[in-house]
């Protein structure tokens, strides 16, 4: 029972072998270290560089950024003109607006994903990067106008009453009087908003999107590494994220009152001697 190797047949007269194990002895090769970094150089070299499959990664974050950028701006702006109704309407489209936001924010946004793909638009032409636009605009609108209702609400009474004693109109005292005071509170909201917006574009994949997510599945399927693919998918919606935080950031410093010059507070009002 000897593992014949050449140093024992040096010492010894070995006969041929009649039975080989299955077994083997697993010994630390000395170069250990370095074929750890020339293994990372492949998975690297297979993950981005052959067959140019960083165009892979390039597709999906443009499917990605359109649908991000395409819900923030729709989003937004529905949101913003479903409070305008609400104030119009009163008391009717109150509650109808706040039944449909409770809905879409406790739905969980695949199942309103697949719902609009597979039954809504199922008999129509609408590509799935379009359906994801709608959907997260409709679940990002939701969000804009509870946000806005809940801000707005955080101005006192007494604003809206001394606005209408000095003549100033209901939009008048909405858009110069209300709501630069409310974005003090929605700003930081709406860029935690913003940021999920950016996290969950990750699940249009199931719909047969090829964004982001999608693309470093594709990829890992063909290298099976998923330490790049992966790695480099979390950095990227990292980065996206930031820039979203970083403009927000920068509105939100605009629109701070303490950053406003005595010239600008007085803009418009005349004096007398």
């Amino acid at each position: 029972a000897l593992q014949i190797d050449p140093e024992i047949r040096e010492t010894r007269l070995i006969s041929d072998p009649n039975y080989t194990t299955p077994f083997k002895i697993i010994v630390r090769n000395d170069n250990y270290n370095d074929r750890i970094f020339y293994s990372l150089g492949e998975n690297f070299k297979q993950t981005f560089i052959e067959d140019g499959r960083w165009r892979v990664f390039a597709d999906g974050l443009g499917v990605t950024v359109r649908i991000t950028l395409t819900s923030a701006l729709f989003g937004t702006v529905m949101g913003f003109f479903a409070y305008l109704l609400r104030l119009k309407l009163g008391k009717v489209a109150a509650k109808l607006f706040n039944g449909i936001s409770t809905v879409l924010k406790i739905s969980p946004a695949v199942v309103i994903l697949m719902l609009f793909y597979y039954v809504a638009f199922s008999r129509s032409s609408v590509s799935g990067e379009t359906v994801s636009a709608i959907v997260f605009s409709l679940t990002l609108g939701a969000s804009v106008y509870v946000l806005l209702d809940s801000s707005v609400d955080t101005v006192g009474r007494g604003q809206w009453e001394a606005a209408a004693a000095v003549g100033c109109t209901e939009a008048q005292t909405l858009f110069r009087i209300v709501l630069p005071q409310a974005m003090r509170r929605f700003l930081p909201m709406y860029k935690g908003e913003l940021v999920e917006l950016v996290k969950m574009t990750s699940i249009v994949s199931y719909i047969g999107t090829q964004d982001l997510t999608g693309a470093s599945d594709m990829i890992r399927s063909l290298t099976y590494d998923a330490l790049f693919p992966v790695l480099a998918t979390a950095l990227i919606y990292a980065l996206l994220a930031i820039l979203m935080i970083s403009l927000i950031n920068l509105v939100f410093r605009i629109t701070d009152p303490r950053s406003r010059s005595a010239a600008k507070i007085l803009r418009g009002t005349e004096t007398e001697a």
